[in-house]
């Protein structure tokens, strides 16, 4: 198996020739990223994700996950490499520094996570479920909602999965067959001040080892009326 090597002077070409850092570094909260800081970054990220992730690929072929006692345990050096990552901070490298994230722009954050992708796939996929979690929680969660989960989720303590609730609908809501019904007019028959919804229909949610996973599922709202 061929050993990742991160192309870095191709990131650092986009960075300063395609889309240019500079410009970014105009917008608020993005004052402090410079492209030396940005090289910086991407050099760490390249050495963690070669000397790391890239080995654990034929360790996950060899071993696989395997099920005993009522528990999942990961391939050799699978639950190690997490725990770096987290130490590291990678997990939070573009989230909002009010839930322990470092504020990094986009762009930069971007290129990092594309070196966890070429370099070991199947672990990148923990980290970049509940990122798209702490984005809806970060733009519509309620003040509690956050409160209560994004500095969790941020920091790697908790992650998130994908819902696949709908068989037939994948990504697309508009195909999702049972609607999130208020809770007064289809399950409890009475009101419900807080406004929540209870969605009906088939919901297989997949679990991860340790049961600290967070599950966000969309659903299509009713209207009212209807």
């Amino acid at each position: 198996m061929t050993d990742y090597r991160a192309p870095l002077q191709d990131m650092l070409f986009l960075l300063r020739d395609v889309a240019p850092l500079g410009d970014i570094a105009r917008l608020p909260g993005c004052e402090e990223m410079t492209l030396d800081l940005a090289k910086a970054i991407l050099e760490e990220a390249g050495k963690f994700a070669t000397g790391v992730l890239s080995p654990l690929n034929a360790i996950g072929d060899r071993e696989g996950a395997r099920w005993n006692d009522g528990e999942v345990r990961t391939a050799s050096g699978w639950r190690e490499a997490y725990a770096q990552f987290i130490a590291g901070g990678w997990n939070a490298l573009s989230c909002d520094p009010a839930h322990g994230g470092q504020g990094l722009p986009r762009l930069v954050s971007a290129l990092v996570e594309e070196m966890w992708n070429g370099a070991n796939v199947a672990f990148a996929l923990c980290p970049m479920l509940p990122r798209g979690a702490i984005e809806a929680l970060e733009i519509g969660g309620s003040p509690a909602q956050q409160g209560t989960y994004l500095s969790r989720m941020v920091s790697g303590e908790w992650t998130g999965t994908m819902n696949l609730t709908e068989p037939q609908a994948g990504s697309a809501s508009r195909w999702q067959l049972p609607p999130a019904w208020p809770e007064d007019l289809r399950h409890l028959r009475r009101t419900r001040p807080d406004g929540q919804h209870r969605p009906p229909g088939a919901g297989p949610h997949p679990r991860r080892a340790g049961g600290r996973e967070r599950h966000l599922a969309v659903r299509r709202a009713q209207a009212p009326g209807q």
